[in-house]
């Protein structure tokens, strides 16, 4: 390790000796810590220095002030104020190109049209009037025809409709349980052909049967051997 003096706050450090070597500029002091190494690179000590300080007048507000060669304004204040409501100068190669929907012509830069790109628009509203043309509806490749069965039972349990459903089976059977023949609630109303299999019977009234909470329970996960059954309570025996 060196013993070293900041140049900035007089503070003696301390720096390894292959930190100090490898230094590429050696007219640079090392400072004690950032604060000071922010201080002493001011001017012609930092690495955008362009030249001596001369005294110069801001571009905006003409106040006089000293600064590096090259410099236009005393502040980014005023920078930015002369720069307002100016159009500034157009750089680079430009095209002029008819717009894809409208028709109307505009330009661009050469570089925002890639080869690849063959349709040009002159604003997002075009762009998106012409892709809603082409790949809305039915021309999208994400369309579905049929999207209730893409829902899920559990979705399916939270409609309203699915309430009206309960509400209709219900008064059909007279608010009592097509098994037993109790009336005393709770009831539920039980999906004859299982809504996780057959999803498009959901809101069918011929799917649906009344039953006390312990034939429901009597039936789950045995639905299959029940289907004749209730068929046979809501529609009758065939003669």
């Amino acid at each position: 390790m060196i013993n070293l003096i900041c140049p900035i706050c007089g503070k003696q450090f301390r720096r390894r000796e292959s930190y100090v070597n490898n230094i590429k500029n050696k007219d640079n002091k090392l400072t004690c810590s950032i604060n000071c190494s922010r201080l002493y690179h001011i001017g012609d000590k930092g690495s955008h220095w362009k030249g001596s300080t001369i005294s110069i007048n801001c571009k905006y507000c003409n106040k006089s002030f000293v600064g590096d060669m090259g410099r236009k304004y005393c502040s980014p204040e005023c920078g930015h104020l002369d720069t307002v409501g100016k159009e500034r100068p157009k750089r680079g190669k430009r095209l002029k190109v008819s717009c894809f929907q409208c028709g109307k012509e505009f330009e661009r830069l050469a570089c925002n049209f890639p080869k690849r790109n063959k349709h040009k628009f002159c604003s997002p509203d075009c762009l998106h009037k012409w892709m809603e043309g082409k790949y809305s509806g039915e021309k999208n490749w994400r369309w579905i025809k049929d999207r209730d069965s893409l829902k899920k039972p559990n979705d399916l349990r939270k409609l309203i409709d699915m309430s009206n459903w309960r509400v209709s089976i219900f008064e059909r059977d007279e608010y009592s349980c097509q098994m037993c023949g109790t009336t005393k609630s709770p009831f539920n109303a039980h999906h004859i052909k299982k809504l996780v299999d057959y999803p498009r019977l959901a809101f069918d009234i011929g799917n649906g049967i009344t039953l006390c909470e312990g034939c429901h329970k009597l039936v789950t996960w045995k639905e299959e051997q029940y289907e004749n059954l209730f068929d046979i309570i809501l529609n009758g025996m065939e003669c």
